[in-house]
């Protein structure tokens, strides 16, 4: 689904027409499934930016790698944390009969 979407983007960028009708269905389905699979968008701060990555360039320094792996925190990662508590809800709403 993913494909296709970037297809049919990469279509509207070089002027063709694309059905829009079938674009709006495929991202409804496909925000849908990640939903439901409790997958979420995280933001990651990626270190060092751009401007320092430039001005490293500039003096001769070898730059990091962009958004180079740091160490796990202990805690689990807040999609994880999310999901458990949408089962939590749901299994709330289960056995109480109730919306939650």
């Amino acid at each position: 689904m993913e494909c296709e979407l970037e297809r049919m983007e990469a279509e509207l960028a070089e002027g063709k027409t694309v059905d829009v009708d079938a674009y709006a269905r495929v991202a409804s389905h496909l925000r849908r499934i990640v939903e439901t699979l409790g997958l979420e968008r995280v933001v990651r701060d990626l270190e060092p930016s751009l401007k320092e990555i430039v001005a490293k360039y500039a003096r001769g320094e070898p730059a990091e790698p962009v958004g180079a792996l740091q160490p796990a925190e202990a805690s689990p990662a807040p999609a994880a944390q999310s999901r458990r508590s949408k089962q939590a809800r749901r299994d709330a709403v289960i056995e109480e009969g109730t919306p939650g």
